[in-house]
């Protein structure tokens, strides 16, 4: 930071990534354990404002797609999917409809 009193960093020493300040002492030696700054913010890349009163911060986003792979005797590899999902956005589950028609 600009006074030269703390430093932020962008961790996921609280389980999801989120900026954190670690005060600093005059001769530049930790003073106490880090402090979180967010919470739940999932962000990749921060820059504080030049006076330090706020921050830009770059949400990382995680965007995936849906694909068929066969079963078959042998591992699935690459070549053998077909891509069914082409928006952007996070898929975390899928299930098949009961008849198997769709998912």
């Amino acid at each position: 930071m600009k006074d030269g009193r703390s430093l932020l960093f962008v961790s996921n020493r609280g389980g999801g990534m989120d900026v954190w300040r670690q005060r600093l002492s005059s001769d530049v030696q930790p003073v106490g354990p880090p402090e979180a700054v967010s919470t739940g913010l999932e962000g990749w890349y921060a820059t504080p404002s030049r006076d330090g009163t706020k921050l830009a911060v770059a949400k990382r986003r995680a965007i995936s797609s849906l694909w068929r792979l066969p079963i078959r005797e042998r591992p699935a590899r690459w070549g053998d999917a077909v891509q069914l999902t082409f928006q952007q956005g996070q898929i975390t589950d899928a299930s098949l409809f009961p008849d198997g028609s769709g998912i």
